[in-house]
């Protein structure tokens, strides 16, 4: 089955066609748009066994077409995956993610179910600390927005570090500068992503972390 959807707008370059569908990416201002839609309809595509054509030039217009199969596959059939495991460097871990928008916890469940993660959620800073001290036996890594309610990316990082001074944390956030992010690792956290960052980019660092690589800030910190 295959659904196409077309438009007649500006169009797309090959370069730019090639990102459209990593987590944040966007051609426009970023303070008014995060880039996500695209890339949580390829994970919903993608956990259907589907995958999704793009066909674009400049000036004329944009075709997505979203391949669907009919019926389950015959053995031998190859599917796409979302990751390709050449590529992917993903874990058995449990990964607390504490994020308060509904569309980037799917979206991050997606990645890091696929990638071989057990995930859990939490929705603001008090349900972080919440959920660590009911689960702390459990998990591995939390990956921590740095805008939350209730309680800052900082004050949960700090709070989590009472409760267990090797806490393995990761802050993903789009709002602080290079300054912070080395105080972010110097309060004790083991690595900064920064949005827009890729699927891969995200993977990387988590991993590097859980194998106890150095602290590190990647993707594209703010100036």
């Amino acid at each position: 089955m295959q659904v196409a959807i077309a438009d007649t707008g500006e169009g797309m370059d090959t370069e730019t066609s090639r990102h459209i569908f990593e987590p944040f990416f966007t051609t426009r201002d970023r303070a008014m748009f995060t880039g996500l839609g695209l890339s949580v309809v390829y994970g919903i595509v993608s956990s259907h066994k589907g995958f999704i054509d793009v066909r674009s030039k400049p000036g004329e217009g944009t075709t997505l077409t979203l391949y669907f199969p009919a019926e389950t596959p015959d053995a031998g059939t190859t599917v796409p995956e979302a990751l390709p495991a050449a590529q992917a460097r993903g874990g058995t871990e449990t990964i607390l993610v504490v994020e308060d928008e509904e569309m980037l916890r799917t979206l991050v469940k997606e990645v890091l179910t696929r990638a071989g993660y057990s995930v859990m959620f939490a929705v603001d800073g008090e349900d972080a600390l919440r959920v660590y001290d009911a689960e702390r036996s459990r998990i591995d890594l939390v990956l921590l927005d740095f805008g939350l309610p209730k309680l800052a990316g900082d004050e949960v990082l700090v709070a989590l570090r009472e409760r267990d001074p090797e806490v393995k944390v990761v802050f993903s956030t789009g709002y602080v500068r290079k300054e912070k992010s080395r105080e972010l690792l110097t309060l004790g956290a083991r690595g900064v992503v920064f949005k827009p960052y890729t699927v891969l980019d995200m993977l990387d660092t988590i991993r590097d972390v859980l194998d106890g690589v150095d602290p590190a800030v990647t993707a594209h910190p703010r100036e």
